[in-house]
């Protein structure tokens, strides 16, 4: 072999080599490296999504609180929307009929009234006009339907009870009121078992009982004072407001 092929194939030889030798041992960790990258991609883009879908799921409960408890529920079982219509219809004493709140939405029919137009401060009897509206209410909700429960909560301010009250304190108060109406569907064939007396006292105000100077709100006062008949059907737990 001359000297001018030997040349030759030592140089096709160099060809045929890389020109650098990495080992596989020092680049094996990138491989690990990317698995991590990947990996808390994942993760973030996950913690994001969950992040976004509960922004989205209170902004509709809110829309839903608020809707609800303005009367404008679209969602509002007509059903309830007659009953309130009946109730309307039934009630003679215009002076009461013009206090009364109705919000009636899927869930049933909330009816909320001043306490000072139904009792007298300290009492747990009803007025005459106030008992007479009650019996009537009792009459059309047992003549619209089967199946209604009812739930009746006191309500009272901060004012506390004077000396010549048999009661002991509000809760005592409110809870007598609920009571005393409670009593009044069960004369009227209401069973005991769909029906719910709660007394709070002045322990879920509407508003402040008091002013910033510490003296009495007595607007905020008159609203506290108040008693919420809610009637719903069975599909809501008698322990829920229909609301």
């Amino acid at each position: 072999m001359s000297d001018l092929e030997r040349k030759d194939q030592q140089i096709l030889r160099e060809l045929n080599q890389p020109d650098i030798t990495v080992d596989d041992d020092e680049t094996i960790w990138l491989l690990s490296y990317a698995d991590l990258m990947t990996l808390l991609f994942t993760l973030f883009v996950m913690l994001y999504s969950s992040l976004i879908m509960d922004e989205g799921d209170a902004l509709r409960k809110t829309l839903s609180t608020y809707m609800q408890g303005n009367g404008v529920n679209n969602a509002s079982s007509p059903e309830f929307s007659d009953l309130q219509n009946s109730i309307k219809q039934r009630i003679s004493d215009e002076q009461i009929l013009n206090n009364l709140q109705f919000v009636a939405n899927q869930n049933g029919l909330t009816i909320t009234f001043s306490s000072n137009l139904f009792f007298d401060s300290g009492s747990a009897t009803l007025s005459p006009s106030a008992e007479k509206t009650m019996i009537e209410m009792a009459k059309v909700v047992k003549e619209k339907g089967t199946g209604f429960k009812i739930r009746v909560e006191g309500h009272t301010d901060d004012t506390p009870i004077g000396e010549k009250s048999r009661f002991v304190s509000n809760w005592e108060l409110s809870g007598a009121r609920a009571g005393y109406i409670i009593s009044i569907f069960e004369k009227n064939g209401f069973s005991e078992k769909d029906l719910v007396a709660v007394g709070y006292g002045a322990s879920r105000p509407l508003q402040s009982n008091r002013m910033p100077s510490g003296e009495k709100n007595p607007e905020g006062q008159r609203q506290n004072r108040r008693v919420v008949l809610s009637i719903f059907n069975s599909k809501v737990a008698p322990t829920e407001k229909a609301q």
